[in-house]
């Protein structure tokens, strides 16, 4: 069954679903939204060039049946309507569910909810109103995360070097079938392995040979949180407290914040020494729903 679910950023919910108090009627911008194609044309050229195409925002606009018991009840629901869809209130989350799964997406109302009477004279304590919405990003994330353990390394390097030298070994690695429409970040959470003590300069590589690496010792119950994001990518250590800091300059020079692709994602894991650990937690983006 159909159900769409707005959150606020004050934490206010509306559930719109198949039955009242809200029902969704039209709707339109779940599975579609504007596409920049660009083209380059060169002298005395049939047609042009195709150089790539960018997704442009997602704009969402639904009609919603309500339905009320006394007219205090009605004012009381459009006061209400009107502060959840507040956009000064800033980014808030729709929630999309159906039987194909449940996705979420940052949205913003663009278009106040206009509320009016529907002609239907069988039901005069029922009124509806149109809402728009705008997802500067367009994707539809897997509402639950997906998350894979990388573990079992031995191995690594010590100082000062004596021979034979040993280097650090790879690990059981992982392998990914990622499922989605377009390309995912990832948050990698290095930490040290139940029973271990430490762990240094862990290292991770996908198929490509791209990787992340992290020149640091941790101690049992730290982490190094690493997030690929392309918006705001980030690097944090998590202290035993569980206070957070950045922890930018533990980066080593020529890692590459890479995401998931559609298809197989293999990667390795490696470090040093220690006992080392770590999760890699993502979400499936869509294209539509």
């Amino acid at each position: 069954m159909l159900k769409v679910e707005f959150i606020s950023s004050a934490g206010e919910a509306i559930e719109i679903g198949a039955s009242f108090p809200y029902v969704l009627g039209r709707s339109s911008g779940f599975s579609g939204n504007e596409v920049t194609t660009r083209t380059a044309k060169g002298y005395n050229q049939h047609g042009s060039y195709y150089y790539g195409s960018l997704d442009g925002q997602r704009v969402i606009s639904m009609t919603v049946y309500f339905a009320y018991e006394t007219d205090a009840e009605g004012k009381r629901m459009q006061k209400d309507i009107a502060r959840i869809f507040n956009p000064r209130l800033g980014l808030g989350t729709l929630i999309y569910e159906d039987s194909a799964g449940k996705f979420k997406i940052g949205a913003v109302t663009s278009l106040k909810p206009v509320v009016y009477k529907i002609d239907d004279s069988e039901n005069t304590m029922t009124r509806a109103f149109d809402v728009v919405l705008t997802c500067p990003k367009p994707d539809w994330l897997k509402y639950e995360p997906r998350s894979l353990k990388m573990n079992a390394l031995t191995g690594g390097m010590t100082f000062p070097l004596s021979f034979p030298v040993t280097f650090a070994e790879s690990g059981t690695g992982g392998y990914i079938e990622y499922l989605g429409d377009n390309p995912a970040d990832i948050i990698f959470d290095f930490r040290v392995a139940e029973g271990g003590e430490s762990m240094t300069n862990p290292k991770v590589t996908n198929g490509a040979g791209e990787y992340i690496e992290i020149e640091k010792t941790i101690y049992e119950g730290e982490k190094i949180l690493v997030d690929t994001n392309p918006d705001k990518p980030s690097i944090i250590f998590v202290g035993t407290d569980g206070s957070r800091s950045d922890a930018w300059d533990a980066l080593v020079w020529g890692s590459t914040f890479f995401q998931l692709v559609p298809g197989e994602n293999v990667f390795t894991f490696t470090a040093t020494s220690g006992d080392p650990e770590v999760y890699a937690e993502y979400r499936e983006h869509y294209a539509g729903v």
